[in-house]
């Protein structure tokens, strides 16, 4: 779950919380607060889980653009190319690593802290004063360096599914975005499996009509 807790959280971040934009205090992420573009795809990640052992506050890891890319790897994040958006995921990070990055929270959407209320890089007040100093807009192309892929630790066991499989009951439980119980333990199934098949080869027929599925509906999430 934690893609998806990353992907709530920046999306909070940008729409429903006031917070501004500036390079001076881009640590202060919180409702009320700044931060910049880097600081808030590595807070973000931080704070779901998917950066092990990074700690922007204290310089450990990834803490800009420029090391982003490096880092990122070393804790098991893939590098792929510039995607163009069909092939992005919730949750891909999107990388130039000299100026600006972003996340992809599906649906054709990218969430990003832009500039301050006076157009410049520091020096205006806390809180997001022009209505759009941190948010979620379409996709463009930066243009990027890379896209840095999350992946997902391989489990200890195969998975094993959260209870009766019923495509046209789980395409309706996806297609309606809730996020009951049910929902959640299919996700996490889905996201298990897929790592499990990157390493073992043991999967069934059935499985592997699950991974097509499953592929298909994490596309739309």
């Amino acid at each position: 779950m934690a893609i998806q807790d990353a992907v709530n959280l920046i999306k909070t971040a940008c729409t429903k919380w006031s917070l501004g934009y500036d390079q001076s205090n881009r640590l202060d992420f919180r409702n009320g607060g700044e931060t910049d573009c880097s600081a808030l795809v590595i807070l973000t990640c931080e704070q779901a889980g998917l950066l092990r052992g990074n700690n922007i506050r204290k310089g450990i890891g990834a803490t800009f653009t420029g090391n982003m890319r490096a880092n990122f790897k070393d804790r098991g994040w893939r590098v792929l190319s510039n995607l163009p958006v069909s092939q992005l995921k919730p949750g891909d990070v999107l990388l130039n690593d000299a100026d600006h990055t972003a996340m992809y929270v599906g649906n054709g959407q990218i969430a990003y802290a832009s500039i301050d209320e006076h157009g410049t890089a520091t020096g205006g007040k806390s809180g997001d004063q022009a209505g759009g100093e941190t948010l979620v807009g379409p996709y463009f192309n930066f243009p990027w360096s890379c896209v840095l892929r999350y992946r997902r630790p391989v489990p200890a066991r195969k998975p094993v599914a959260p209870g009766a499989y019923d495509e046209p009951h789980l395409s309706h439980v996806f297609g309606h975005g809730t996020t009951a119980a049910e929902h959640d333990a299919w996700l996490d199934y889905f996201l298990d499996l897929q790592a499990w098949s990157t390493v073992h080869k043991d999967l069934t027929a059935h499985e592997q009509h699950v991974l097509v599925f499953a592929d298909r509906t994490l596309q739309l999430i």
